[in-house]
Parts: C-alpha cells; structure tokens; sequence
C-alpha cells in the first residue's frame, strides 16, 4: 500500500504542461518576441535614415564648396563665355579633372553644374560636367554679338554625380547698377545696392557676385535642408556701363 501511493506521488510530481498553458506560455514569448523585433526594426531605420541623411549632407558641403573655388577660379579672358540661369551655370576655369586616370594637374576647363531628374528616386542628383579644351578660348570680338559655340573645341565631356537627393538648385547673380542710372531699380530687384538677375546670358560678362542654394529633399513630414553660400568674384568682373539689361527680372534684351 505504501508503495503504490510513493509511486503515485512520483506521477504526480512529473506531470508535464497542460495544453492550455503551453498556449498561454507561446503566446506571451510571441508578444514579447514582436515587440522586440518593432524595436529593433525602428531603431534600425532610424540608424539607416541618419547615416543616409549624414552622407547627403557630407556631399552637399563637399559640392559647395567644389562649385565655389572653381567659381573663383574662372577664367579673366573667358568672362564672355559665363553663362547661367536659374538651375545652370557653365564657364572655364583653372581646377583639376574628378577624373583620376587623368591625374591632378592644373588644367583649363569648361565645366557646368545642373540637376539631373531622377523618376525613382526622391530628389535629383547635383551633375557636374568637364571638358579639357583643345584649343585657344575664342576671344571676344566687339563687332560680333555673341561668340559662337562651335568656335570652341572641346574634348571628350565628363560627366560626375556629386550630390543625391537634391530638391532645388538656384543661382542668382548679382551686378553694380550703371552710376547715375538708379531707375534700374524699378525694373529689377535689388539687393544690397545689387542688381538681382535669375539669368546671365553668355556675352553679357562676368557679374559681381552670385548666390548659391542647394537644397536636400527632406524624409517624409520633415522640411527639406538648404545650403546657401555667397561668392564674390575677385575680378577683373563686368560692369553693366552701356551694356544695361532690360525688361523684368533676369529678361530682356542687351542696349
């Protein structure tokens, strides 16, 4: 008799889990298990957007500061040639190819920044295009009114993407109004005692100035990042004396 109820205990204390523990036990490991998956997830795209977002900002300031020196940089004998709008602007200027097989060298250069669309992809990318010359800058020939294009020979075009994800790209230029014809101003904005073009069509010459931004397309609910810089050309620059744009802002025609 007493063996029987030590082998009964022994049952007893053996028992394994019931059915409906087993599901109370996998249901509360698969809560716990999402919640930590949904933290981790999160905690990764944050990491992701962030270090996404710290690239973009490392190539804008790069890109800034690439357009700027080689801004500064352009060409006395080829002021004729700066050309621009709102989104664009190519001259000649002294820099180094981003070409590496063509090495570091100082060399002269046509080059032109502008935004490339991307369909897919939020924002645009920031292109700059290179082109070394194979012959002498066509100087310019007061009885022509422009220089043609074809008079200029480039060799082969490279093109470099330097910056993704760009929403907007603007440049304004900035030129000394005419001495003792401050009318201008009603017909142009002005800034500073500047006139304000959105334009700087070629053969007009090389302005004073030019304002710069750059702007990133921002994540979902969150404003877009801009970069803005100022360059003021050294000289020797163009003045507007008996060569005075007219009409509205950045149009018109040369007197």
């Amino acid at each position: 008799m007493a063996a029987a109820g030590l082998a009964r205990h022994k049952r007893q204390g053996t028992r394994g889990f019931t059915l409906a523990e087993l599901l109370v036990a996998t249901t509360m490991m698969a809560m716990v298990m999402t919640a930590v998956y949904t933290a981790l997830h999160g905690m990764t795209r944050t990491w992701r957007a962030s270090e996404a977002n710290l690239h973009a900002h490392h190539d804008a300031r790069i890109s800034m500061s690439l357009l700027t020196r080689e801004l500064q940089s352009t060409v006395s004998g080829a002021s004729h040639l700066f050309e621009g709008n709102r989104d664009s602007v190519e001259f000649f200027t002294v820099g180094r190819s981003m070409d590496v097989e063509e090495g570091g060298e100082l060399r002269l250069m046509w080059v032109r920044y502008r935004i490339r669309s991307e369909p897919n992809e939020p924002g645009g990318r920031l292109e700059r295009e290179e082109a070394f010359l194979d012959a002498p800058i066509p100087l310019e020939d007061p009885e022509e009114d422009a220089v043609t294009r074809s008079r200029i020979r480039l060799g082969r075009t490279r093109s470099f993407d330097l910056a993704n994800g760009v929403e907007d790209l603007s440049f304004r230029y900035y030129w000394r109004p005419p001495a003792g014809e401050e009318p201008l101003g009603d017909r142009h904005e002005m800034e500073d005692g500047l006139l304000v073009f959105e334009e700087n069509r070629e053969g007009w010459g090389l302005p004073q100035g030019m304002r710069i931004e750059l702007s990133l397309a921002g994540e979902e609910n969150e404003t877009s990042n801009t970069f803005a810089t100022m360059v003021v050309f050294q000289g020797p620059t163009t003045e507007l004396d008996g060569d005075t744009r007219q009409g509205p802002l950045g149009g018109g025609s040369r007197l």
